[in-house]
């Protein structure tokens, strides 16, 4: 356990402004687990989570809701401000007894650094910054940027690549955390939950994860899995399952739903999802870039065969023929050889799902991330 002795401002604000399950993302999901396992920790007593969905815990004294409506700021963008004046004075917060506050950063966060600058010169209030997104835009101003930076505490990013990029862009350290999971396996047999989703005729199935928008390319897998000839669909039967929901699923649905082999799931609730990748034999991300993908870690943690993009953010997790295969982006004739391949030579592909899970199994332990986090937030 981490001690510390600590002046009369010892109090820990989490800056959640989106959550799950109030909303289903990556960065949203890893913010819950997050928020409810600091509960659990040395830093309990000193917390407050601040956010627009009251769901993220079951702790709801630790919840305070995000009041963003007043003096029509929220109109201009500036919903920010008017949480600060809306807690200035209250008991819930205590601006003045406020020590450091935690940050996940994506870059439309913009507006937000506004009210954060006016809490720390003003109020003495740290502030920690912990970058997810793969985007890595840069803001416009570039002058308030380069102030939020300077004047933080301490910054983290969520993958290597961002790591090197705000290092660069803004001459500070940045610390690694990848935004890792309490991952759970499925207490269900691959066989009994493949019968009760109708699709026990197949050999062999194919999983998405993921948001179905442009960035990360569900139609380079869609014509990859539909460029399997007929003669090897019948010798080796095959199934492709899409979960997630986004702008593009109702073209998708238009122009691959009538294949009886692909399965538009939609979205599924974090604690169910752990049931997808028991069924499944094969996880793609054919992103165009990521962060650190929490959908590839749990399928390595679930022992599936991955095949992604060779991007930033999963060409840093993923070797190619060593834990598992990547292709060049948006290339689906290469995607759909290496398919063929992986679902015919069955021993090779499960070699590299069992030496991905090694990999996760040494690079991805929860309880130590935590112990990260703790300290990134006390130090």
């Amino acid at each position: 356990m981490i001690t510390k002795t600590f002046s009369s401002k010892n109090r820990i604000i989490l800056y959640m402004p989106e959550s799950y399950p109030c909303k289903i993302g990556g960065m949203e999901i890893y913010n819950f687990y997050l928020v409810n396992n600091l509960l659990e920790s040395s830093l309990n007593e000193r917390m407050v989570v601040l956010s627009s969905c009251m769901n993220i815990s079951n702790k709801k004294d630790k919840v305070v809701p995000l009041k963003d409506k007043h003096f029509i700021m929220r109109r201009y963008g500036l919903g920010p401000f008017s949480t600060v004046f809306h807690y200035l004075f209250s008991k819930k917060i205590l601006w003045r007894k406020v020590d450091v506050i935690y940050l996940p950063y994506t870059s439309n966060f913009s507006y937000n650094a506004y009210a954060v600058f006016m809490l720390h010169f003003i109020f003495g209030i740290n502030y920690v910054i912990h970058i997810h997104g793969g985007a890595m835009k840069a803001w416009k101003p570039v002058w308030v940027a380069k102030l939020f930076f300077k004047h933080a505490k301490r910054i983290a990013g969520v993958s290597l690549p961002i790591v090197k990029e705000y290092t660069r862009r803004y001459g500070r350290k940045v610390h690694y955390l990848a935004p890792i999971l309490p991952f759970e396996k499925s207490r269900k047999s691959k066989q009994e939950l493949r019968i009760s989703m109708g699709l026990e005729r197949y050999g062999k199935i194919i999983l998405f994860v993921g948001s179905i928008k442009p960035l990360k390319a569900p139609e380079t897998l869609l014509k990859a899995f539909v460029a399997l000839e007929d003669e090897f669909r019948r010798e080796f039967p095959t199934a492709l399952l899409l979960v997630g929901d986004g702008p593009l699923l109702k073209s998708l649905k238009l122009n691959y739903g009538a294949n009886p082999h692909v399965v538009f799931v939609g979205n599924v609730a974090n604690e169910e999802i752990k049931d997808f990748y028991q069924l499944s034999d094969i996880f793609v991300i054919p992103s165009w870039f990521e962060g650190t993908p929490i959908a590839l870690l749990e399928a390595m943690f679930n022992k599936l065969t991955c095949v992604g993009s060779n991007v930033v953010g999963v060409n840093q997790i993923l070797r190619d023929g060593d834990n598992g295969y990547l292709f060049e982006k948006d290339n689906e004739g290469e995607l759909s050889m290496i398919l063929k391949n992986v679902i015919a030579d069955d021993t090779d592909a499960k070699a590299k799902a069992e030496k991905a899970f090694l990999d996760f199994t040494l690079n991805y332990d929860y309880k130590k991330h935590l112990s990260e986090v703790i300290n990134f937030i006390e130090n």
